[in-house]
């Protein structure tokens, strides 16, 4: 629908190298604002450079013998510029394009995106740049300290609001001076914005994948589909950055609307999974969407969830699993007992956590128990008896431990000495994270000890135990990962990170058409 009239939206999302198989999975945050523009009249196109094919281009020839991790790493990122800014350019020319949005992914990605910025302003300066994405919101407004000039808009938190009122602007060509959730530039400064939430997520569209850039998405992405069904949190745990991304009021869709939508999907794409990506589904809801999935697909349907494990004593796993559920993600604060009486109406403790993993395994799903290392320091002989005594040798349960990055939007920034953190240098700290990702040398010790003596007591552990992982980044779509995979999920989530370890492009080639292939039987 390109006019004359009106400035084209180009969507483009880039977050380096893989950290999980989850980067090959199907973009919905830009799937959902490219059906929100397209619905309001904005000639959208969409280019998402995560996927299997980039990292063939890009990636340096045996790295590991001719390189180091390092070096290998720099060389990847110089080529993927290349690439990615001569693709840009030739979309910004030839569909009139006025507003370039980015997906902001925190890592070694980001210098590199902010090198395709200034390419982009210095041969188009009329165009608008607006970045936007989860990693964005989880800080804030703390990061405009670290944008460069060249970008014209920050969006936070639910960026469909964004697009709609960005619609007039780009059909008259007028610099936006006014946009819900986004800050504006003005001079040296942004201007605060008004914060909109939608109240009804039912009346949000869902990601359709028929915009310009999602045509190849099956030959170059996982038929993983991640599903909106919430947003907003009403549990607040202290480590966590979605309640600063989209407030604590818990709101969800109907689960007819994303029961519609699975089906949909599974119908056009041989053999999808899909996650959930609301915080923590209410029991309510997934028991009501168990019940009306079994009655309509025609074809296996795989879905994974993360669940808080307070909530799991009013949850019908049988049904569930009836319903295509193949794993949950359990998260908890620490490994010590957590009362989440205000929310769940009952205490939770480490009990709670082992008998709700032996039911998950007779149900027949996969579960990884995750815990947040905060806990470990308090009770380490806690945490050894816990995990002896648990049943972790089924191929079904495994535990991922984890560091979480602490972002301005959490507790643990506002009282990091609540909870025996301590970051002499916040603004240094915040950098490291933004830039790297994660930073074993980061200037952050919990209670007197820093990441690397953590790390490796736990490594001493996992000796022990080897159905432990240690990883820094739990994701909550491995278990359907894992099901579909035939390992367990810390088998799967162990196998990513080797990648990211030695930079293995035919170990991670191998694996993602694996899932491919195991994605076609599943039809």
């Amino acid at each position: 629908m390109n006019t004359e009239n009106a400035g084209g939206l180009l969507l483009v999302a880039f977050s380096g190298l893989p950290t999980s198989m989850a980067y090959f999975a199907v973009d919905a945050g830009l799937g959902i604002l490219a059906e929100t523009a397209s619905e309001n009249g904005i000639d959208v196109h969409v280019r998402d450079f995560d996927n299997i094919e980039v990292i063939k281009k890009c990636m340096p020839s045996n790295p590991v013998t001719h390189l180091t991790i390092d070096a290998a790493k720099l060389s990847f990122f110089e080529r993927a510029e290349t690439l990615i800014w001569a693709e840009l350019k030739k979309v910004i020319e030839s569909e009139n394009i006025l507003c370039v949005g980015f997906k902001v992914w925190f890592g070694p990605s980001l210098s590199s995106l902010f090198k395709i910025l200034k390419k982009i302003k210095s041969d188009f300066p009329h165009v608008i740049i607006m970045l936007g994405g989860p990693s964005l919101s989880a800080v804030g407004p703390e990061i405009i300290s670290f944008i460069p000039e060249e970008v014209d808009c920050l969006t936070f938190g639910e960026g469909e609001e964004t697009i709609k009122e960005l619609a007039p602007f780009l059909r008259s060509k007028i610099r936006p001076n006014n946009l819900s959730n986004t800050y504006i530039r003005s001079g040296n400064t942004f201007v605060a914005p008004q914060k909109l939430c939608r109240t009804n997520l039912s009346n949000t569209p869902m990601p359709s994948y028929t915009q310009p850039g999602f045509q190849s998405i099956t030959r170059e992405k996982l038929p993983l589909f991640i599903i909106d069904d919430g947003r907003g949190c009403a549990v607040g745990c202290p480590f966590c950055s979605h309640t600063g991304m989209t407030e604590s009021t818990q709101r969800t869709r109907t689960p007819d609307s994303v029961a519609e939508h699975i089906l949909n999907l599974n119908e056009k794409f041989q053999g999808a999974a899909f996650r959930l990506a609301g915080p923590s589904p209410l029991p309510v809801f997934l028991n009501s969407l168990s019940a009306i999935l079994p009655r309509n697909h025609k074809r296996p349907i795989r879905i994974s969830s993360f669940l808080h494990p307070g909530f799991a004593a009013k949850v019908d796993f049988t049904a569930l699993y009836a319903a295509g559920f193949r794993g949950f993600l359990l998260g908890i604060e620490s490994v010590n007992a957590l009362d989440t009486s205000s929310f769940t109406g009952k205490k939770f403790d480490l009990g709670t956590l082992q008998r709700l993993g032996t039911v998950l395994n007779d149900a027949g799903m996969f579960s990884n128990l995750s815990f947040i290392i905060p806990g470990f320091e308090q009770n380490q002989k806690h945490l050894e008896n816990f995990l002896e005594t648990t049943s972790f040798s089924r191929q079904r349960t495994s535990i991922l431990t984890s560091f979480p990055q602490v972002f301005p939007s959490t507790d643990w920034w506002q009282r990091p000495e609540k909870y025996g953190i301590s970051i002499p240098s916040k603004l240094n700290y915040l950098h490291d994270q933004i830039f790297e990702n994660f930073s074993v040398d980061a200037a952050m010790t919990l209670n007197g000890r820093n990441l690397a003596t953590l790390i490796a007591e736990l490594n001493e552990i996992k000796v022990k135990i080897r159905n432990i992982g240690f990883s820094l980044n739990i994701q909550d779509e491995t278990p359907v990962l894992a099901d579909l995979a035939g390992l367990s999920p810390l088998e799967l989530g162990m196998r990513s990170e080797y990648f990211i370890k030695t930079l293995d492009l035919g170990g991670i080639e191998n694996l993602f058409l694996y899932l491919k292939q195991q994605c076609g039987k599943a039809a």
